[in-house]
């Protein structure tokens, strides 16, 4: 956990990492569902000059995202994604 999160944010405990929009989706669901509070921090990958619409298309399929929930909500959290 970075030091500006530690300070800055609500959301401190990391529950989950995934790769593409499908999984984020699956997991944001089930915290959703679950009533649970979350934010997402989203590290896309460069892209290319060139195909601009396949570069965008790879580039949400290859997005990693992190899953941040608060503290309160950690053990949640973790029952709600096994």
């Amino acid at each position: 956990m970075g030091l500006f999160r530690s300070l800055f944010f609500k959301h401190k405990i990391l529950v989950a990492e995934t790769v593409g929009y499908k999984n984020y989706t699956e997991i944001a669901q089930r915290l959703y569902q679950n009533g649970i509070s979350f934010e997402t921090v989203i590290e896309r990958p460069n892209t290319t000059i060139g195909n601009v619409m396949q570069d965008a298309m790879d580039e949400t399929e290859r997005a990693f995202h992190s899953i941040y929930v608060k503290k309160e909500d950690e053990h949640s959290a973790k029952k709600a994604l096994e």
